[in-house]
């Protein structure tokens, strides 16, 4: 059996070198947890509802197209908005607002993606780069700066 040797070096940061930021008890509680899960929740509820479209080969539009690939970045680009705008991640209405920006600007970056490399452009491999995040970053941080 071959060991990916990423999961191994994951596995050594996390329980390792990270081990005492990420299990930080006055850090993280379980409220703290349970907002977490309830941000989550929505993005992997949609996530399943496109893929089941996708396994009964119904119609999606590119933008539910990449949401599947997408879910931890648009949790990523949520934790932007979260800070730039003030909202409240505890609050029904911020959380959604903030899922729907970030939905949004990160439908911006696949869009110039896409432009960019045309056919040789796939979801998969774009949100499987380590680039990605940095990109997200910068685009949404840059929506801030603008104003």
């Amino acid at each position: 059996m071959l060991i990916d040797t990423f999961q191994i070096s994951s596995k050594r940061l996390v329980f390792g070198d990270l081990y005492e930021e990420i299990f930080n008890d006055e850090r993280i509680n379980a409220r703290i947890l349970l907002n977490l899960h309830t941000i989550y929740l929505p993005l992997l509820q949609q996530k399943k509802a496109i893929q089941g479209k996708k396994r009964r080969k119904e119609k999606i539009t590119e933008k539910e197209a990449f949401i599947s690939w997408a879910t931890f970045h648009i949790l990523y680009g949520m934790k932007f908005i979260f800070e730039n705008e003030d909202l409240d991640p505890e609050k029904d209405d911020d959380r959604l607002k903030s899922q729907r920006k970030s939905v949004n600007y990160i439908f911006e970056v696949v869009e110039k993606e896409i432009e960019k490399l045309g056919d040789l452009y796939t979801h998969g491999e774009f949100f499987k780069e380590v680039s990605t995040d940095r990109i997200i970053k910068e685009h949404i941080l840059g929506k801030y700066s603008e104003t």
